[in-house]
């Protein structure tokens, strides 16, 4: 599960926060060390994750490889997610978020009054991203509400606001001295909020313009992908990672990003994974001797 919910991260844009919005996971190894499927030898179903990986069945598992099977088992994990918040925010589960339940799943994720104060802002919202008008906000739908840089209205309304909100010279730009005003108030050390300015700032001239802005959105709106190669190689303790070396350590893989920390081994419908079942050990026959 991910640390914010859609009406949170919604809530997130509309108070017009300049920060990278990652899907931060509140994953604990210990919590799939304490389940008893931990404790079954995960091998075989392993090495069937190293063959979908191996895209050029060579035997060994490339950084690009690697690279390529996190950023599809992100997206699953993300529209896994969207789909919980949808079966959440939908009381009549008919597939569609009304307006209402929008707002009634925002009161209890942000409180009443602020729900209230911005009911407006968020039916603004709620109908540009209904892109077929018809009241109602379909799975794609709402991840474009969560997501904005999906949606070119969104961004667009998200980016003005930003600048409205930090630009205090009227330039139409945003200087660090505005950035670091909002960050720093919400607990940031300074250090931290030049590091990310830096970052946005892609031509290094001391403002953040509107382009930049969008850039960065939509470098955050691609769901970040895990540090797979990072994780597999530190397991290993090699950057040669054979079948054999992943053979060695499977169970230790297994409780790594690779299976989203466990949990498509326990629920592999869920990743749009099948594994073949394991094979019967048949049970060894003693043999004797002919007198």
């Amino acid at each position: 599960m991910y640390a914010y919910s859609a009406v949170f991260l919604i809530y997130f844009f509309m108070y017009n926060c300049i920060c990278t919005v990652t899907f931060e996971r509140n994953f604990n190894t210990a919590d799939f060390d304490q389940k008893p499927e931990s404790t079954v030898d995960h091998t075989f179903k392993m090495l069937q994750i190293f063959d979908k990986i191996d895209l050029n069945s060579d035997g060994v598992l490339s950084k690009d490889e690697l690279d390529k099977y996190s950023s599809k088992l992100s997206k699953v994990i993300s529209n896994r997610q969207l789909a919980n918040e949808m079966a959440t925010i939908d009381r009549d589960r008919d597939g569609n978020v009304t307006f209402n339940e929008l707002l009634a799943a925002f009161s209890n994720e942000v409180g009443e009054e602020d729900a209230s104060q911005n009911k407006e802002p968020l039916k603004l919202r709620f109908n540009l991203a209904d892109k077929n008008k018809d009241g109602m906000l379909s799975l794609e739908e709402l991840g474009d509400l969560v997501n904005p840089s999906r949606n070119a209205e969104l961004l667009d309304l998200e980016l003005n606001d930003v600048i409205k909100a930090h630009d205090e010279d009227g330039d139409g730009k945003i200087s660090f001295t505005e950035y670091k005003k909002y960050r720093t108030e919400n607990g940031e050390d300074e250090t931290q909020s030049l590091s990310d300015f830096k970052q946005f700032d892609k031509n290094s001239d001391g403002f953040l313009t509107k382009d930049e802005l969008a850039e960065a959105y939509k470098e955050e709106g691609e769901f970040d992908s895990f540090p797979m190669y990072d994780d597999v190689t530190n397991v290993i303790g090699s950057s040669h990672v054979t079948k054999d070396s992943w053979k060695s350590h499977a169970n230790e893989l297994a409780k790594t990003a690779v299976t989203d920390f466990g949990e498509m081994l326990l629920r592999p419908e869920d990743y749009d994974v099948k594994f073949d079942p394991e094979p019967e050990t048949k049970p060894r026959q003693e043999v004797h001797a002919e007198l």
